[in-house]
């Protein structure tokens, strides 16, 4: 039996006390998103994963070391922006 492995470029979402399942439509909350990536994701240009944290990150940036190996891909449903940052709206 022959295996492939496809390498695809994604945009990482850090989630930390989320339970992502495949099939299931999820909300995520984004703080502090860059207008880049809310279009990217808006136009579809970019493939998004979630990705869970080992730990609570406070503000500063996220390390390699943060994250689980393993997360969930996802397709974007949709994206609003507000007062807190953006809803992004997506399903596993």
């Amino acid at each position: 039996m022959d295996t492939e492995f496809a390498v695809e470029r994604a945009v990482v979402i850090p989630v930390s006390d989320t339970v992502i399942l495949p099939g299931v439509s999820t909300i995520f909350h984004l703080s502090k998103p860059s207008g880049a990536l809310l279009r990217a994701l808006r136009e579809g240009e970019v493939k998004a994963a979630a990705v869970p944290l080992r730990h609570a990150v406070e503000d500063r940036n996220t390390e390699d070391d943060d994250f689980f190996r393993l997360g969930v891909m996802f397709d974007v449903k949709s994206v609003e922006e507000d007062e807190d940052g953006a809803v992004l709206r997506g399903k596993a």
